[in-house]
């Protein structure tokens, strides 16, 4: 016999992702901010610039590959 309140629930079936993105400093961090939708290359740039206004402009252009 088995008591409801002992029971565990697991989910077996397919669930959507969620994605945050954020920096880890040594010292510091930056907050999480999630990413809606599919992340490529271009969205990558879009949200990082977005969510870090004191990058210098087009930094994170010349750090990435998309070839």
């Amino acid at each position: 016999m088995m008591l409801n309140s002992c029971g565990m629930h697991r989910h077996t079936g397919p669930a959507p992702g969620i994605m945050v993105w954020g920096g880890i400093g040594y010292h510091s961090g930056t907050p999480l901010v999630p990413i809606a939708g599919t992340l490529n290359s271009q969205h990558y740039i879009f949200e990082a610039e977005a969510s870090c206004p004191s990058l210098p402009s087009g930094l994170g252009h010349s750090h990435i590959s998309t070839g």
